[in-house]
């Protein structure tokens, strides 16, 4: 899973830029949790279903994928009205990022994009992995979560001065899945068990 994984990242960093997303802020991570020092909008890629392609003695040499791509946008970000539509969507407002445009610019990017899985491919090639299929959506979280301390990765350094009220929205998250990336290992290596 891991070019795969990897070749979304790289296409969304790249996608992104027009609109201020830091590189840094888009990342592959073992779920939605996102690190606690990015900025006011981070992305988390991760791998949610790996399942055979096709039932059979054959299942462990095609597998298909479902990734899922959140989006999280920082409350503490919008100045004034943290729990209106500034921090939803970005109507009136070109100075803030919304949730809204975040995901639909993620939406084009992915949905049957070719490049990919070929980008995948490519960087699977050391691994003998072909990808073949684009990703398809498959569904979404049809309004953003609001989302508490708890929706970030913080580190413990050990100082117990930092306090969260557990009811602060500190972020509006919201993802979607695709799934449809169908991967083939043409030869699996096994380990000679005779002596």
């Amino acid at each position: 899973i891991a070019p795969l994984l990897q070749a979304i990242r790289d296409e969304l960093r790249i996608g992104l830029r027009p609109l201020n997303v830091d590189s840094d802020s888009i990342q592959v991570t073992k779920d939605e949790k996102v690190s606690a020092d990015l900025g006011q909008v981070a992305l988390s890629i991760y791998s949610i279903d790996v399942s055979p392609a096709a039932e059979g003695g054959n299942a462990v040499l095609a597998r298909e994928y479902s990734v899922a791509i959140g989006v999280t946008t920082r409350a503490r970000f919008v100045p004034v009205d943290r729990r209106g539509e500034n921090l939803y969507t970005d109507i009136g407002n070109d100075s803030i990022i919304s949730v809204d445009e975040v995901l639909e610019r993620v939406i084009r990017m992915i949905h049957g994009q070719p490049k990919i899985v070929q980008k995948a491919s490519k960087l699977g090639e050391v691994m003998g992995l072909v990808y073949s299929e684009p990703l398809y959506l498959s569904r979404s979280i049809s309004n953003p979560e609001e989302k508490g301390p708890d929706h970030f990765n913080i580190p413990d350094n050990g100082e117990g001065d930092v306090t969260y009220n557990e009811q602060d929205l500190e972020a509006l998250y919201q993802e979607v899945v695709f799934q449809g990336a169908k991967c083939f290992q043409p030869a699996l290596d096994f380990e000679s068990t005779l002596d």
